[in-house]
């Protein structure tokens, strides 16, 4: 099993660069992060596309982790306070609404350019899988839900 997975990474790799392969690994739910680390520890991928791929990867999570947290922060300040939208900031996160908008942003792009190849692999219509995408298309640039 080991060794069709890693070839399988491999040909994929050397097809569609480390880099992308990276961020689609750490961009896919269906990998946990342990594995996928242990996966690429086997191929070719050099430090620098392996920590490029890492962080672009894992911005979109980490801006609704951090979203979720703050979020998490404020409520249970409110509720040991009485008083609602009442709260402070905690020491855990520095939390700007421009860095969920580069988050969420980059982790859209990234989405809408690799998905549909990635899932047509799999027998998906790019086309379909493309238009779905733009269904969905928010501009991250105007959004005012994070507050």
């Amino acid at each position: 099993m080991l060794c069709t997975s890693r070839a399988a990474l491999d040909r994929a790799i050397a097809k569609e660069g480390a880099l992308s392969i990276v961020v689609l690994l750490r961009l896919s739910p269906a990998m946990p992060l342990v594995l996928a680390s242990a996966l690429l520890a086997f191929t070719q991928v050099s430090l620098g596309p392996y920590t490029a791929g890492t962080v672009v990867g894992l911005l979109p999570f980490s801006a609704v982790y951090c979203y979720a947290g703050a979020a998490g922060a404020e409520v249970a300040a409110d509720a040991a306070s009485g008083a609602a939208g009442a709260h402070e900031e905690g020491p855990g996160c520095v939390h700007y609404d421009s860095d969920n908008r580069v988050g969420l942003s980059i982790g859209q792009e990234v989405i809408a350019r690799r998905l549909p190849d990635f899932l047509a692999q799999f027998g998906a219509d790019r086309d379909a899988v493309r238009r779905k995408i733009e269904q969905v298309r928010t501009d991250w640039s105007t959004y005012t839900g994070f507050e």
